[in-house]
């Protein structure tokens, strides 16, 4: 892990940390007896943890939503119909293949039957 990452994952722990502050400052609000010092602690940790996070850059994309961007784009629709030509065409070639080789055999049985008569 070098140092950048690590420092990310530290910025993330501090925002992480806050957003139970302010959840627990929520809860205390929906209870009628607000704890303010959850809020503020809440917001001056997640104020630290997007500074030090904003300095570190952004990391690569997975790759996850790959289909759904191709999709929003009209890209998706290309592909797919290209797949359904090569899968037809893959069929056709196998189904010929067949052929000759059913062709293949019936005369491989008419030779035999002349044979035998």
């Amino acid at each position: 892990m070098d140092r950048n990452e690590f420092i990310a994952r530290i910025g993330t722990f501090f925002f992480v940390m806050a957003m139970g502050f302010i959840i627990i400052f929520v809860v205390s609000d929906i209870a009628n007896k607000p704890l303010f010092d959850f809020f503020f602690i809440g917001v001056l940790l997640g104020g630290f943890g997007l500074y030090i996070r904003r300095k570190t850059p952004s990391a690569e994309p997975s790759g996850r939503f790959s289909t759904w961007r191709k999709w929003r784009s009209g890209k998706l629709k290309d592909e797919v119909a290209e797949r359904r030509e090569t899968k037809k065409a893959e069929r056709a070639a196998k189904s010929a293949e067949r052929k000759e080789r059913l062709k293949g055999s019936l005369r491989s049985i008419g030779r035999r039957k002349k044979d035998e008569e």
